[in-house]
Parts: structure tokens; C-alpha cells; sequence
């Protein structure tokens, strides 16, 4: 893609230097004044061919020429390649919306929920939770802005190993559709979506490898929480990102997302006044 945008910017730089070259040449060759010369520029280079005005000159002639050429390579190329750009626009925006629908799918069967968890451990959430309440007023700006929040704040996760059932249970549930994403080829260009399966892969790897939580001791506590922390970071980033693609333009499922938002305690999908 930018490869393209690079093409058609020499392109319609060659072709402005074709034009300039074909003006100043008839002028100073031909005689004539700037208006005749840019139209007999376009003339030219759009090969309609001449009616009141003609190179009379042999300079002209070449000049003539050289805008032919000139002006119907780079006119030609310039075209070709804004048809490029617009056919890459749309393929690009039709891939971005198979990421989102994926990406929507992963929120719906683990993102939220798991996000609940985290909420759940994190000792330091309420001086974040007022600031993740999403809704209709939102823009990009503060969006932006609580990206910001998310990246300065330190979930701090405290818990006991009798506390990790739950979240274990639940991705034990989860793995086989964890796996099918991780085997979905349309993610690798997603980076940190990508990145995000593989820390929740991971975790549930963690968790699942342990027979005996209840007994775990302090330093394997510690490492648990450390991986939880890296799939936090990624997750919430990542579920803001969702929730603005869908605000802008899936307001249904904008509605019902605000309703279940992992970060309102006691949240519900329940409609009320």
C-alpha cells in the first residue's frame, strides 16, 4: 500500500513537471500567453488534437511531443495507481471488519468475562474504575485519553491460590476456542491481538498445569500474577479499541457492551430507566 501511494505521488509530480515544461515551452517558443499555453497544454496531453491554435515552430513541435509522452505516461500511471489505492482501500476495509468480527466473538466468549476477573483481583481498580464507565458521550479524544490511564496505571493483583479456581475453570472452558483463534491466519496482522491470544494462552496453561492450587506458595503466586498482569495490559487496551470500533458503528452492540461493562460493579444487560 504505501509502496503504491509512493508510485502515484512521482506520478502526479511528473505529470505537474509536464505541465509546467509544456506552458513555459509554448510560451517562450510559440509566442503565446499563459492561458493559450496551458490550454494548448491540456489539449496535448489529453490527445484531443488542435482546432484554432497549432505548434507552427519546430522547438514547439518538440515540445508537443515531449507533453504527449510525457503527459500520457504519467497521466496514465497516476490513474492506474489511484485505482490501486482505491481497490486496496476496500479490500483493507473488509479485512478490517473479518478482525473485528473475530475480535468481537473473542470479547463475547472470554475478553469480558476474564476482564471480570482481573477486576476482581486488581487491589488498585477503583482508581481507574470511575474512568473506564463508557458511554454515548465518548469520542476519540477521550478514548485517546484513557489509553493513557490504562498504560500509567499498575494492576496490582492480590489473591490467594484458592481464588484461581474460577478463572482456570473458565479457561479450561475456553481453550479449544483460544486455540481457533491462535489457528486464525487473519490475526497475524494484527499484532496486539495476537499477542493478547498468546498471553491468555499462556495463563490458561499456567492454571491448568497446576493440580494443587490451594497450596501454592507465595513465589508461584507471584508468577501467576505477573502473567496475569501482561494479559491484563493487553486485554484492556484491546477491549477499548473494541469499544470504539463498535461505538462508531454498531451502536447495538455498543449498548449492550456498556451494559455488561466489566469495570461497573454489579453490571447487568438488563434495560433500565
Amino acid at each position: 500500500m504505501n509502496a503504491v501511494k509512493l508510485r502515484l505521488r512521482i506520478y502526479l509530480l511528473l505529470l505537474l513537471l509536464v505541465m509546467v515544461i509544456g506552458c513555459f515551452g509554448f510560451m517562450y517558443f510559440e509566442g503565446l500567453s499563459f492561458i493559450d499555453s496551458l490550454y494548448m497544454n491540456i489539449v496535448t496531453m489529453s490527445t484531443v488534437g488542435y482546432g484554432d491554435i497549432q505548434p507552427t515552430t519546430v522547438a514547439g513541435k518538440f515540445v508537443v511531443i515531449f507533453v504527449i509522452v510525457g503527459g500520457v505516461v504519467s497521466f496514465v500511471g497516476a490513474i492506474s495507481n489511484a485505482t490501486e489505492i482505491m481497490i486496496y482501500k476496500g479490500e483493507d476495509k473488509r479485512h478490517h471488519e473479518k478482525i473485528n468480527m473475530v475480535i468481537g466473538a473473542f470479547f463475547s466468549e472470554v475478553g469480558t468475562e476474564l476482564l471480570g476477573f482481573f477486576c476482581k483481583f486488581d487491589k488498585n481498580i477503583d482508581k481507574i474504575r470511575s474512568d473506564m464507565i463508557i458511554n454515548d458521550n465518548w469520542d476519540e479524544v477521550m478514548f485517546s485519553e484513557i489509553h493513557k490511564t490504562i498504560t500509567d496505571h499498575f494492576f496490582e493483583f492480590e489473591f490467594e491460590g484458592k481464588d484461581l479456581h474460577g478463572i482456570r475453570n473458565f479457561l479450561m472452558t475456553r481453550r479449544e476456542f483460544l486455540v481457533r483463534l491462535l489457528e486464525n491466519p487473519i490475526l497475524l496482522e494484527h499484532e496486539r491481538f495476537t499477542r493478547l491470544l498468546r498471553e491468555v494462552f499462556h495463563l490458561a496453561e499456567e492454571l491448568t498445569a497446576r493440580t494443587k492450587l490451594d497450596d501454592s506458595p507465595i513465589s508461584d503466586i507471584q508468577h501467576i500474577a505477573n502473567d496475569m498482569r501482561k494479559a491484563c495490559v493487553l486485554l484492556v487496551h484491546q477491549w477499548l479499541d473494541y469499544m470504539l470500533y463498535i461505538k462508531k458503528h454498531y451502536p447495538n452492540l455498543f449498548s449492550f457492551s456498556s451494559r455488561v461493562n466489566p469495570f461497573v460493579a454489579d453490571a447487568t444487560a438488563v434495560v433500565s430507566e
